[in-house]
């Protein structure tokens, strides 16, 4: 809101050889804000999206039979409104497991049986044969979510070929509708949430083919080898 502050922070932008930006919003935003000339944009102002390692979870994939997963799934650190997944869990007759972290423990009590809460750091190899067993992986976020925030999840959707439920995040570039990789839920909406879990889960048909989908866009657009060609370049 500061005139002097913006004006410093152009001239500070400008200095730099070279920003990736990881969303088409957050760069188009960057250059109108501080009226970024276009041509200096096109050179310095870069696009790149994060790509999945999807060789690293091959290891870890079970045969895509939603039918025999027996559970749903959502791990995260950052932005993660784990109170409102409790609430559409507590009217679903289903287990779900729940890793987070101190910093993003849920408020909600009691816990509902039939949600698992893991609690503190845990290697990634379990949190990945867990993603492996689980029919559904889910990312609920905060209001308003900064930046790319639960995208690494959905990366992690990718990886393991499993379906995704996640809140609206406008700086995600996936249009989740066309690419058939899982559904969005509003922000705030526990309802929602569960009507929407309620939906796909014992669709088993739609919930494979999804997953198929979320393989399919992990091994094109957002596999590793792009973003590491797309750094190469810059």
């Amino acid at each position: 809101k500061y005139k002097w502050k913006r004006k410093l922070v152009r001239k500070l932008i400008l200095t730099y050889d070279t920003i990736i930006l990881l969303c088409q919003r957050m760069r188009t935003e960057l250059i109108d804000a501080y009226d970024i000339d276009p041509v200096h944009a096109e050179k310095h102002l870069l696009l790149s999206h994060w790509g999945a390692d999807m060789e690293f979870f091959d290891k870890f994939s079970t045969p895509n039979t939603p039918a025999t997963k027996n559970f749903l799934i959502s791990s995260g650190k950052s932005r993660r409104d784990f109170d409102l997944l409790i609430g559409a869990a507590a009217k679903i007759d289903f287990p779900f497991k729940i890793y987070c972290t101190p910093i993003c423990f849920p408020k909600t009590t009691p816990i509902p049986k039939n949600v698992e809460l893991l609690s503190g750091d845990f290697p990634f190899e379990q949190i990945c044969r867990d993603y492996a067993d689980a029919r559904i992986i889910l990312i609920p976020l905060f209001s308003d979510p900064e930046g790319t925030v639960g995208f690494t999840s959905l990366m992690d959707a990718m990886g393991m070929s499993k379906p995704a439920i996640m809140s609206a995040n406008q700086n995600i570039d996936i249009d989740f509708d066309r690419e058939k990789i899982g559904m969005i839920v509003n922000v705030n909406d526990v309802d929602g949430w569960a009507h929407t879990i309620s939906q796909l889960l014992h669709n088993y048909s739609l919930l494979k083919e999804m997953g198929e989908n979320c393989h399919r866009l992990g091994m094109g657009t957002f596999h590793l080898s792009n973003f590491v060609r797309d750094l190469a370049k810059a």
